[in-house]
């Protein structure tokens, strides 16, 4: 028998489901829960949203990390695990966002096992170098900094994480990093007050923020200087910038109106 002619086609399974009762359905769905754990949380996270979605996600990001750090025994390293939990949370759900998390938990759970071991197959490290840079390509689609803003820490631990010489996975990563839109190379986002005053910040476009950095008024030096150290606050105009002069060191502040 050809298996392509006995298989329902969705148009088919649609037709059949209108001719069922409710008590066929609610049975056929049922059985269905009991045939895999990919069909049980698929369910559950369509029944009950968010909190199952929470549970799904800690579960894929388990198999991740026992891959790496197992409980019990020797660690794997299997990449067909790690692009089967990948594979399967896609079929879950279809928030991108959750899908983004688990590819920069395996990142980072990735790094941190080349720093302990200081080495790590060749296929998972050249499937690590791929995701951190499919990671960064999904960052540059985004119309605003907002993502990034998020994960800007995290990404930044991956590429400085030491002992990444292995395979030239250090090298793979901060390249793949350098591609990133978003960067400034003279921002310094560690000391942000506000994540919505760096969203409208990096808004703008990257030569108008090098002239903005460059033209802050030094009450000492008496001139417009550089701000450097500077750090990041909403204000009734728009974005205040609060750092130091990089001539004198004195404190210099600016406001940057934007409209809206």
């Amino acid at each position: 028998m050809n298996d392509k002619n006995s298989k329902l086609t969705i148009k088919e399974l649609r037709g059949h489901l209108d001719n069922c009762s409710k008590t066929e359905i609610i049975e056929l769905l049922v059985q269905s829960f009991k045939i895999s754990k990919e069909v049980q949380s698929f369910i559950s996270v369509q029944l009950k949203g968010e909190d199952a979605l929470k549970e799904v996600m800690e579960n894929y990001k388990k198999k991740i990390k026992a891959e790496f750090f197992p409980v019990r025994g020797n660690e794997k390293l299997r990449v067909s695990v790690v692009k089967k939990a990948m594979s399967d949370l896609k079929k879950v759900t279809k928030e991108s966002q959750h899908i983004f998390e688990l590819m920069v938990y395996f990142a980072e759970t990735a790094v941190l096992y080349i720093h302990k071991y200081g080495d790590i197959f060749e296929d998972m490290g050249d499937y690590l170098c791929d995701v951190f840079d499919s990671v960064i390509q999904l960052l540059n689609k985004e119309n605003g900094p907002e993502l990034y803003l998020q994960y800007q820490d995290r990404l930044n631990k991956i590429i400085h994480t030491g002992n990444l010489e292995c395979w030239g996975i250090g090298d793979s990563l901060e390249e793949s990093y350098s591609d990133l839109k978003w960067l400034d190379d003279r921002a310094d986002f560690a000391d942000i007050v506000s994540l919505d005053a760096a969203g409208k910040w990096m808004k703008i476009p990257l030569a108008i923020r090098e002239k903005l950095l460059d033209n802050v008024w030094c009450g000492r030096c008496k001139d417009a200087v550089t701000i450097v150290e500077y750090t990041l606050d909403l204000h009734d105009l728009g974005v205040l910038l609060k750092g130091k002069c990089q001539n004198c060191g004195h404190g210099v502040a600016r406001v940057v109106e934007l409209e809206g």
